[in-house]
């Protein structure tokens, strides 16, 4: 069995090729991204949060023991931040929700001209804001579990390797989520439809 690209890039690097680093970082950006944006909920901190991972990557990729486990430990460094974001939110008393509940959405007021594709769309983009609110009322536990299996589309022993917890612990906090965000479609009456 060949090398994988990631474990290319890491020797490259190690001996003193800086731009595979950079070919690291073409690879793994968009993930990253997307891990850093499903659990912040903001654009310009997931932005943020991607190149400091990054940074950090950079910093210590020395000290990565397995270039087997780069995805690993790279989506570990991004969680961690995302972390550290939330604790800095919640000193300052901001959280993800408050933002998506104070955002004031225009109305309609003549919805007789309106598209059928627009009308679509704009409920497409509400029930997205239910799954994210939904989402981003779980515990971190949960939150963290469901955007790397969910939306990452992680095994759960990679997802017990990255939180460092037992897959037993990532599966029973997968199983929470989905019944907390299940209960919060209920409430609103939107179980039949989204699920």
């Amino acid at each position: 069995m060949g090398i994988s690209p990631e474990q290319e890039y890491i020797s490259r690097f190690l001996s003193g090729d800086s731009y595979a680093f950079n070919l690291l970082v073409k690879r793994w950006q968009i993930p990253v991204y997307e891990v850093a944006y499903r659990y912040i909920g903001n654009e310009q901190d997931a932005k943020d949060i991607s190149q400091n991972t990054f940074i950090k990557a950079y910093k210590n990729l020395k000290k990565l023991k397995n270039n087997e486990s780069f995805s690993i430990w790279i989506y570990r460094i991004a969680v961690n931040l995302c972390k550290d974001e939330l604790k800095k939110r919640k000193k300052r008393k901001h959280s993800s929700l408050d933002q998506i509940s104070s955002k004031n959405e225009p109305v309609l007021k003549d919805t007789a001209d309106v598209k059928p594709e627009f009308e679509e769309n704009i409920i497409k983009k509400d029930i997205r804001e239910i799954i994210n609110s939904a989402v981003n009322s779980l515990s971190d536990e949960q939150k963290e579990v469901l955007i790397l299996k969910e939306y990452q589309g992680l095994k759960f022993r990679e997802i017990a390797e990255i939180l460092k917890i037992s897959e037993n612990t990532a599966k029973s906090r997968m199983y929470y989520a989905l019944k907390n965000i299940k209960t919060t479609f209920k409430k609103l009456n939107l179980d039949k439809e989204v699920f």
